[in-house]
């Protein structure tokens, strides 16, 4: 499989980075969960829950979503599991495997361009809570000693 392809945005307030593979497979995954992929490639993370009213899934899937992120040398293989609607996918011990996957996406990206996408998304993450407290507030109303 070739590369895949990457561009940082937001959905609706929240950042993301949107993948696309040359099978023109594309996935938009949020900031936080793919923090969690880089923080735990030993594991299986959860993406996206599984909506229990599938009416309400209007312009994406309706099941869970889980992922895993490979780091191998100068790639990073990241691993997109869609289960089926109206039932969590199951893990099997031994093999370590997913069943009931309805279908994946494979996206391959250069480890430096996904290390720079975390460094920043991880930085944004440390900031909001301050940035959010300055937007609402804004400066003191104490301005100077007296």
């Amino acid at each position: 499989m070739s590369r895949s392809y990457i561009k940082i945005d937001k959905r609706g307030k929240q950042l993301g980075l949107d993948l696309v593979n040359t099978d023109g497979d594309d996935y938009f995954l949020y900031s936080i969960p793919l923090l969690s992929l880089w923080e735990n490639q030993d594991r299986y993370v959860l993406i996206k829950r599984r909506n229990r009213d599938v009416s309400q899934a209007i312009a994406y899937h309706a099941g869970q979503v889980l992922g895993a992120l490979e780091l191998d040398g100068d790639q990073v293989r990241i691993e997109v599991y869609f289960g089926p609607a109206g039932e969590d996918m199951e893990y099997e011990t031994d093999s370590k495997k997913l069943k009931k996957v309805v279908f994946r996406q494979a996206h391959i990206l250069p480890t430096d361009e996904l290390e720079a996408v975390v460094a920043a998304f991880a930085v944004n993450r440390r900031n909001q809570p301050h940035y959010d407290e300055l937007t609402t507030v804004g400066r003191t109303l104490a301005l100077c000693e007296r």
